[in-house]
């Protein structure tokens, strides 16, 4: 039997962390240890967890960090300092349901995957239910193979179970740069997501297994939504440009992976050549927007066409609205204003 640690990443959490740790201590299989990486808490939260410690019926390792991490590197240093098999993220203000670490852990095994993620129950700070579920894409329980899953579709981090050995393959200060905040890397759960689904299989589990609780002080949220209109009508360029570059960073990681990695070496040499082709996709994305004339961005969106057939994370790029889209913004470079807003600059 495989065990299992939670990486709890702590700052000023005091108002929540409390009913976080008792969820835990509730579950219907126990960790068998919790790692507390605290960022310089200057409230109770650090008191609170001492005293969790002191009657928990498991382990508690309390880490206080000399210097301030940043949130994402916190969660990856509570990760490091875990001993177990297995690591579950675990977020300081939500709640567990009594079942998550049990349903995670049992489907890890039985699937034989590298990470499980879940569905998650949206609820206000007092943790009334909002009617709405986070479920980032997935549909249906399923097991998919490495390198089918959209690498820029990223998990939640509070909704994985993951295997250890992924935070050791190459050392975290060499992740690339995070696509939306270029100035720090990517995430904590941004980059066990890439790793885990290009080199194993991914479990995703249809229940929502915690109440994911949303209040003014969160690291992130799920109530973020977009203006579907707006979006319709807008190129995110910078996005695709972005995107290129990750995808040549983690190509570069993944070989580096498959020659000094005894487990992974053959599953990284492929992720590199797939990553290798998505940054070749990526470009011509952009071409097709962004190519000096017309006949090169018609032959750039040939080519794209081409490119994309046989890779299914970018399929619904080949339904008709999507052509229709990078036809008349891309190929076409028509201008839709709305009203009020403008022309969206990238």
């Amino acid at each position: 039997m495989k065990s299992i640690s939670v990486a709890l990443a702590s700052y000023n959490g005091e108002q929540y962390i409390c009913e976080q740790l008792t969820s835990i201590a509730s579950q219907t299989i126990k960790p068998d240890e919790i790692v507390i990486s605290d960022d310089g808490s200057n409230d109770n939260t650090v008191t609170i967890a001492r005293q969790f410690a002191q009657k928990s019926p498991f382990p508690v390792n309390i880490i206080i960090n000399k210097k301030k991490l940043g949130f994402a590197d916190n969660f990856l240093n509570a990760a490091e300092q875990c001993k177990c098999d297995l690591i579950a993220f675990c977020d300081q203000d939500d709640v567990w349901l009594p079942n998550k670490l049990e349903t995670c852990y049992s489907r890890m095994i039985e699937d034989d995957s590298l990470i499980a993620l879940h569905k998650l129950n949206i609820t206000d700070e007092k943790l009334n239910l909002t009617g709405l579920q986070w479920d980032q894409g997935i549909a249906l329980d399923h097991v998919f193979d490495p390198l089918i899953l959209d690498p820029f579709q990223t998990g939640f981090g509070n909704s994985m179970m993951f295997r250890r050995e992924l935070l050791y393959l190459i050392d975290r200060s060499r992740r690339p740069r995070q696509p939306f905040f270029p100035e720090r890397p990517l995430s904590h759960d941004t980059w066990i997501y890439m790793l885990a689904a290009a080199l194993g299989k991914v479990s995703h589990i249809a229940d929502a297994l915690i109440l994911y609780r949303q209040h003014n002080s969160n690291a992130s949220g799920a109530l973020n939504h977009r203006n579907s209109l707006f979006d319709s009508v807008s190129i995110p360029l910078n996005r695709y440009k972005e995107q290129c570059i990750i995808n040549q960073s983690m190509k570069n990681i993944f070989s580096y992976i498959s020659e000094t990695s005894n487990s992974f070496a053959q599953e990284a040499l492929a992720a590199a050549q797939v990553f290798e082709k998505r940054r070749y996709i990526s470009n011509l994305k952009i071409k097709t927007y962004d190519g000096e004339n017309f006949s090169e961005r018609h032959k750039s969106y040939r080519k794209y066409l081409d490119a994309i057939r046989n890779f299914s994370i970018y399929h619904q790029d080949l339904n008709i609205k999507s052509q229709i889209k990078t036809i008349v913004l891309g190929v076409a470079k028509v201008r839709i204003i709305l009203p009020n807003a403008g022309i969206r600059k990238n």
